[in-house]
C-alpha cells in the first residue's frame, strides 16, 4: 500500500535511481522486507484458503515498521527471506565459483579493477550483473535496471549479481567451525546481511 522510496530521493545530478514497475524495490529494510514476506503469506492464505505460517512478528507499519524471527527459517512453511546460505546456493546455481557464468562458473582474475568484466572462464560479467563496469555506460541509465534485461543463471534467477543489494535473513557475524547443515548465522548482532552486490559496485562486491 505504499512505496518503499515513500520519503527519500529518487534522483541526484547523475539521474534518477529508477522508477516503475519493472524496477526492483529499494529504500527497503530488513525489517520492511520481513513485513512484506508476511503481507505475501497472508495474501497466499487469502486467495488459495491455505494456513502458511508468518515468518516474522511486526509491529507497526509502513516505513517504521519493526520486526523479528519468529520461526526457524528452515521450518517456517510461509514466506520469509533466504537464509545467507540459500542465497549463495541460489546466486551460484550449482557452481562453486564466485560468479554463476554460462561456461559452469568463473573468479576474478588478479589485480581486476571496478571496471573489469572478463573473468578467468573468460566469461563477460556485464551479460549479468549491473555494476560498476557496466552502469550509466554505453547509453545505460544512471542507477538501478529494471529486472531481467542480462542473462538468468542456470536456476533462471536474474540480477543475483548486482543492480541492487539482497537481504539476507541472518545476521552478520563469524559461522561456527566445521561442517554445518542449515547454517543461519549467528543468533543476534548489530546488522543483517546483504549480499549480490549494487549496480555502483566493484565486482569483488
Amino acid at each position: 500500500g505504499y512505496e518503499a522510496y515513500d520519503g527519500k530521493s529518487t534522483s541526484n545530478s547523475n539521474g534518477s535511481y529508477g522508477v516503475g514497475f519493472d524496477y526492483p524495490a529499494y529504500y527497503v529494510s530488513w525489517h520492511m522486507a520481513a513485513d512484506f514476506a508476511n503481507t505475501i503469506t497472508q495474501q497466499r492464505n487469502t486467495l488459495n484458503g491455505t494456513n502458511l505460517q508468518e515468518c516474522y512478528a511486526c509491529s507497526g507499519s509502513g516505513t517504521g515498521v519493526t520486526c523479528s524471527v519468529s520461526v526457524d527459517p528452515y521450518q517456517c512453511n510461509g514466506y520469509r527471506m533466504l537464509t545467507e546460505a540459500e542465497w549463495e546456493c541460489a546466486a551460484r546455481a550449482g557452481t562453486t565459483a564466485a560468479f554463476w557464468t554460462p561456461n559452469g562458473g568463473g573468479n576474478l582474475p588478479s589485480g581486476y579493477s571496478s571496471t573489469t568484466s572478463t573473468l578467468i572462464d573468460g566469461s563477460d560479467l556485464s551479460l549479468y550483473g549491473w555494476y560498476a563496469g557496466n552502469n550509466n555506460r554505453n547509453g545505460n541509465p544512471y542507477g538501478s535496471k529494471e529486472v531481467a534485461q542480462l542473462l538468468p543463471n542456470d536456476y533462471g534467477l536474474y540480477d543475483m549479481s548486482g543492480n541492487l543489494w539482497e537481504w539476507t535473513q541472518d545476521w552478520y557475524g563469524t559461522y561456527s567451525t566445521g561442517s554445518v547443515t542449515n547454517p543461519t548465522g549467528i543468533s543476534s548482532a548489530s546488522d543483517r546481511v546483504i549480499r549480490g552486490g549494487y549496480w555502483g559496485s566493484s565486482p569483488n562486491s
